[in-house]
């Protein structure tokens, strides 16, 4: 039984608007979610990498991914060359009318 169904995929979601974007940068015609899965376990750097533009993390990438001749016994590094702050990444979508974070600070408290 499907919970909900959208009724344009292929214009409204960000699986479909990601899709495209792929496509575009990687001259591919990839048309299904099936196709992507499949693009994306046979170029797991590339896709990995287009996944945290996408997902617009702010930091340095760093310029490797992860070594794509190991297996996953080896347990490779991801993003090696990262480096992120993760309470900006955390915050930097929030509204400007709710508070996010409140600490009270005992030493501060009697000031």
């Amino acid at each position: 039984m499907l919970l909900f169904t959208p009724d344009d995929p292929q214009n409204t979601s960000r699986l479909f608007r990601f899709l495209r974007e792929v496509n575009e940068k990687h001259g591919l015609d990839l048309e299904s979610y099936q196709d992507l899965y499949q693009w994306s376990i046979s170029n797991i750097d590339l896709f990995w990498s287009d996944v945290w533009d996408n997902t617009r993390i702010i930091g340095n990438k760093g310029d490797h991914v992860v070594d794509t001749q190991a297996t996953p016994a080896k347990n490779p590094s991801w993003f090696p060359d990262s480096a992120i702050n993760f309470a900006e990444n955390l915050l930097s979508n929030r509204s400007p009318n709710i508070i996010a974070i409140v600490q009270v600070c005992k030493l501060c408290a009697d000031v």
